[in-house]
């Protein structure tokens, strides 16, 4: 049986459902918000492979080269994934000198992980590729004020009804 047979047949056997997975393909905020991150992610990992990293390795990096020192909590707090996945991001730059980890001063449970010269210096490599892909998406998108990115961190912040 073909695929499309087979949805014909579901919505003959689920006459209220049909035409809804059309209207959520073209509607769905999360559907098409994951679709796109999925697409950018790409994007971006192209661009950085010739430095050995990828888009949430930046981003770990780019958000320690502000604040000194950051816990794998706060590291994940700020870039909205759990505390296994920044781990996972954090092991190859950790290999490669590119960060460093060590036990916080104040509280002994936690550590701290710290970005290095030699992390610094990928980034200066890798900030002007990302302002390249970042100028020519938002071209494409005739993205003009950051609206898009404004919206999607109101998005993110979880102040809007559920």
């Amino acid at each position: 049986m073909s695929a499309s047979g087979g949805r014909r047949e579901m919505a003959l056997q689920f006459p209220a459902l049909a035409g809804s997975a059309a209207l959520v393909d073209g509607e769905c905020f999360c559907l098409n918000i994951n679709r796109a991150a999925r697409a950018m992610n790409r994007r971006f990992d192209d661009a950085f492979r010739p430095l050995g990293i990828g888009s949430g390795q930046f981003s770990v990096m780019m958000l320690l080269c502000d604040d000194h020192a950051l816990s794998i909590g706060q590291l994940a707090s700020r870039v909205g994934c759990d505390r296994t996945t920044v781990t996972a991001l954090l092991k190859p730059l950790l290999r490669r000198g590119l960060v460093e980890m060590s036990v916080d001063r104040r509280d002994s449970r936690r550590k701290c992980v710290v970005l290095r010269e030699e992390g610094a210096d990928l980034l200066r490599q890798a900030l002007p590729l990302w302002q390249q892909l970042t100028a020519s998406i938002g071209d494409a998108a005739s993205l003009e004020g950051g609206g898009l990115v404004a919206a999607l961190r109101s998005l993110s912040s979880g102040r809007h009804g559920t």
